[in-house]
């Protein structure tokens, strides 16, 4: 029940564009602020890739002009993040943890070096609430 309402929350009753997509990149469906804005049409766009719409169409195009060096981008390296899982090592009095693990972003460049931070805080709820 959980994640139906939270589904509706984000997806059916939200205020943002939001798309359903598979993990290949083609589109699903989308909520109705997409449909509202006119970024998605239900009868052209579904079952097409989100980097042939016309929202996401020029994203290629910008990545290829941010390496330009006469913008003075071209000596940035180009970062990778990935995301681990590590224990938590500790959790606040009169709170749980639901899970004992926690997303954890590593940035990686050309060289390989990588620097971890917390992408986001554990699971916790104050005692006697629900997420």
């Amino acid at each position: 029940m959980v994640g139906e309402q939270l589904y509706d929350a984000l997806f059916e009753h939200g205020n943002r564009v939001a798309m359903l997509l598979e993990p290949d990149g083609r589109v699903v469906d989308a909520n109705a602020p997409a449909l509202a804005l006119g970024v998605f049409d239900r009868g052209d766009d579904i079952g097409e890739p989100v980097w042939v719409m016309p929202l996401f169409a020029g994203t290629a195009s910008r990545a290829v002009r941010a390496d330009d060096p006469e913008l003075g981008r071209a000596d940035r390296a180009l970062d990778r993040i990935d995301t681990l899982l590590e224990d938590v090592q500790s959790v606040a009095e009169g709170y749980a943890v639901e899970k004992r693990t926690r997303a954890v972003a590593c940035r990686r460049t050309r060289s390989g070096r990588c620097s971890t931070r917390a992408s986001r805080r554990p699971r916790t709820a104050a005692p006697g609430s629900t997420f």
